[in-house]
C-alpha cells in the first residue's frame, strides 16, 4: 500500500514533500537486520546479568501445522522472551530427545544459572523432568508443570460428568444449529434487544464452553420469542 503511486503522493503533500516511507526492500534488508541485531544483543545482555534463569519448553504445531519446539526465559519485569525453536518434522519426541535438546540449548548460558523449567503436563514432559533431574548439573533444578495446562485437563474432566456433559451437548446443538443455519440466525439477531453472539466452544480451548453457555443465557430472552415466532 505505502508503495502505490497515489499513497506516496498523497504522503508527499500531505507533508509538503517532507517525507516518504521507505520501500519495502529498505525496511525487510538492512534496516531489519540492524534491529534484529540490536534487539538480540540486548536480549544477551539481559540474560547475562541475571542471577538466576527460568526457561519454558513446549511443544505445539505453527498454523502450518508444523511441529515446533519452542524455547523461551521468563525473567521478572520482563515477562517471557522468546529464545529459538526448531521444526522437529517427524522426529520422534521422547525423553531422550528433549532432555538432549533441552541440554543442548540450556548449557550456553549456564546450567548453574538454571533456577526452573516450566513445561505441559503430558507423559513424555514428565519423564523429561525425570532424565533431566538426574544430571548432576540440573540437580538444583525446580521442575514446574504448566497450570494453564493442568486447569484445562481438570475442566476437560469435568466436562465429561454425565450432568454437565449433557448440558453441553444441548447448549451446543443450539448454538450450532443457529451457525448452519444463517436465516434462523439474522431472525434471531432481530429477536435480540442488544446484539449478543452465539459462540460456538473449541475443544482444545476450555474458556470457549464457558463462552458457549454464557452466550445461550445472553441469548435466552430471544431465543424464547423465536420458538413462538420463528
Amino acid at each position: 500500500m505505502w508503495e502505490d503511486p497515489y499513497m506516496r503522493a498523497f504522503i508527499g503533500a500531505a507533508t509538503q514533500e517532507l517525507y516518504f516511507p521507505p520501500n519495502r526492500d529498505q525496511v525487510g534488508g538492512e534496516l531489519l537486520e540492524q534491529q534484529y541485531n540490536d534487539t538480540k544483543d540486548r536480549i544477551e545482555l539481559l540474560l547475562q546479568s541475571q542471577e538466576k534463569l527460568n526457561f519454558v519448553l513446549d511443544e505445539s504445531p505453527n498454523i502450518s501445522s508444523r511441529r515446533i519446539i519452542n524455547f523461551s526465559v521468563v525473567i521478572p519485569g520482563y515477562g517471557s522472551i522468546y529464545l529459538s525453536n526448531k521444526d522437529v518434522g517427524h522426529d520422534e519426541l521422547n525423553t531422550s530427545y528433549f532432555t538432549n535438546w533441552f541440554m543442548k540449548k540450556a548449557s550456553k548460558y549456564d546450567l548453574s544459572r538454571v533456577s526452573s523449567l516450566s513445561t505441559d503436563t503430558c507423559a513424555t514432559m514428565r519423564s523429561t523432568w525425570t532424565g533431566l533431574e538426574s544430571l548432576k548439573e540440573l540437580s538444583h533444578v525446580l521442575f514446574i508443570p504448566c497450570d494453564s495446562h493442568g486447569l484445562q485437563l481438570l475442566i476437560k474432566d469435568l466436562l465429561q460428568e454425565p450432568k454437565i456433559a449433557k448440558v453441553m451437548e444441548k447448549a451446543h446443538t443450539i448454538v450450532q444449529s443457529f451457525h448452519r443455519s444463517k436465516k434462523q440466525y439474522a431472525i434471531l439477531r432481530s429477536k435480540q434487544e442488544k446484539p449478543a453472539a452465539l459462540i460456538l466452544a473449541v475443544i482444545t480451548r476450555w474458556g470457549t464452553q464457558f463462552m458457549l453457555v454464557s452466550s445461550v443465557l445472553r441469548c435466552k430472552p430471544a431465543l424464547f420469542t423465536w420458538l413462538g415466532d420463528p
